[in-house]
């Protein structure tokens, strides 16, 4: 089944990674008759060149439909890539399930009464189960000041604990 675009809403795309960066330094030869010559003067360092540019960018995208819900499934066909309006081409694609990490900030203020402690809770907790076994999660609580409850972790056992 072919999604249309207005159907879709992208809530969350990150330029992520820059990969195959082309990275080139260009030194001056050392030691041949030119550099040895004219213009060269006792402890005087030779100068670099840096040149880079990007040859790929990952760009990742959660899709979920107008309720929602995740959508799986989707093809490379499904998608298209705009820099500064122009369309791109999508060399590499793939649909697989990446790790996600992630913090999560638990209010525990007095504005938090114990039905809404409660329900935040149980919403996080189902959130867990959610998760893969290569995903990470740091948890942290606040009131007037921030608190470190758990740091990085994928175990599940720790996180509930810790909630």
């Amino acid at each position: 089944m072919t999604r249309s675009p207005s159907r879709v809403s992208f809530v969350t795309a990150f330029a992520i990674a820059v990969a195959g960066a082309m990275i080139r330094a260009v030194h001056p030869s050392a030691g041949s008759a030119q550099d040895s010559s004219a213009g060269s003067r006792p402890g005087q360092q030779e100068e670099s060149r840096f040149r880079g540019g990007v040859e790929l960018v990952n760009v990742t995208a959660t899709v979920t439909d107008d309720h929602g819900q995740f959508v799986s499934g989707l093809r490379q066909e499904d998608f298209l890539v705009y820099e500064d309006n122009q369309p791109q081409t999508v060399s590499h694609f793939s649909n697989e399930r990446v790790p996600v990490s992630l913090g999560i900030a638990f209010d525990t203020s007095g504005s938090m009464t114990s039905d809404k402690m409660s329900s935040a809770r149980g919403a996080i907790s189902r959130f867990f189960d959610l998760l893969g076994p290569d995903d990470e999660i740091f948890l942290y609580r606040f009131a007037t000041v921030p608190e470190l409850v758990q740091d990085w972790t994928s175990d599940r056992p720790v996180l509930s604990r810790a909630l």
